[in-house]
């Protein structure tokens, strides 16, 4: 493992974090974009997405474009959406921060966290028995009068596995009651996203749909969006995700997570020329009402109330 910092270009002064293992594993986290993965290759060959912004440092405000700004720095393989909001741009109440100048709470384009710089808690080494390479961030979202939210992601890679685990925690560290959303964007691209690629495990139902796609890039493509209620099997277990049979001899990607945690899925794609991507997009359910309306509000926080989230990544060759 490495710490790096991007020295050109629109992502100069980001801190990367850059893990690598003996299974050809290699990962680069964006130490300052939420403590996301931004790369992802297995044995040299690219599996996540990256768009024409270049990694750049999410300095624009998400607000501005009417709530469509964190599109100028929209990138990476994983891209966490929250803390308190995913999905379309959103206006709601502000009551519950008890602030008397705030009447609404802008919620821009799948939340704000993904452009939160962490503070790096750890990493390294950890040699024993079952040997990975392992870090830990910590960001924080927060307001004055408002969300005072605080995710801390641990990310493990063993040693000679494909695998990637991520334990996200989500902590209200304020004194008010706070919306609580969480999707996981995660994105792959070309050479693993081609003609060639499958949709495998709770993903099995929309594969005749997907196959039936022109799967080339077309100036004109729109972007198209699936969510299904996947069943959990007898772990509480959820696995979606791709293959490409035709990559040096097929390359699978995997991604599993707990119903209790992340009941939802969407798949999204476009195959619009100059994107090309599709996204795997676990998530909490859609929060249905932005107004809170008491302790018992699943879509909101008690203050110090804490929810978790353990993913699973695995890459593995056929």
């Amino acid at each position: 493992m490495r710490l790096v910092t991007i020295e050109d270009g629109p992502a100069r002064g980001q801190r990367l974090l850059q893990l690598r293992n003996g299974a050809g594993l290699e990962v680069e986290i964006a130490v300052d974009r939420g403590f996301d993965l931004a790369t992802l290759r297995f044995r040299g060959v690219n599996v996540g997405w990256n768009s024409s912004v270049g990694l750049r440092t999410p300095s624009f405000p998400g607000d501005l474009e009417h709530g469509l700004g964190p599109l100028r720095s929209f990138d990476g393989f994983l891209v966490t959406c929250g803390l308190d909001h995913y999905g379309k741009p959103a206006e709601g109440p502000a009551g519950h921060f008890a602030y008397g100048l705030r009447n609404t709470v802008t919620y821009p384009l799948h939340g704000r966290v993904s452009a939160q710089p962490a503070t790096i808690r750890g990493y390294g080494l950890r040699d024993d028995s079952s040997p990975v390479v392992w870090c830990e961030g910590e960001v924080r979202q927060a307001a004055v009068f408002g969300e005072v939210l605080v995710l801390t992601r641990r990310i493990e890679i063993p040693l000679f596995e494909g695998r990637i685990t991520l334990t996200d925690t989500v902590t209200n560290r304020g004194f008010r009651p706070t919306r609580h959303a969480m999707l996981y964007h995660f994105k792959v691209g070309f050479p693993f996203l081609d003609e060639s690629s499958e949709l495998t495990g709770q993903f099995e139902k929309l594969q005749h749909a997907f196959k039936s796609e022109p799967r080339i890039p077309s100036d004109d493509a729109h972007e198209k969006v699936d969510v299904v209620q996947p069943e959990a099997d007898s772990d509480g277990l959820v696995n979606v995700g791709m293959r490409n049979p035709a990559l040096d001899g097929g390359v699978s990607l995997q991604i599993e997570v707990r119903k209790a945690q992340l009941p939802t899925v969407a798949l999204w794609r476009c195959w619009q020329s100059g994107l090309y991507v599709v996204g795997i997009e676990p998530c909490t359910p859609l929060p249905d009402s932005l107004e809170f309306n008491g302790d018992d509000s699943f879509e909101f926080l008690p203050a110090s109330a804490t929810r978790r989230y353990d993913i699973g990544i695995t890459v593995a060759a056929d």
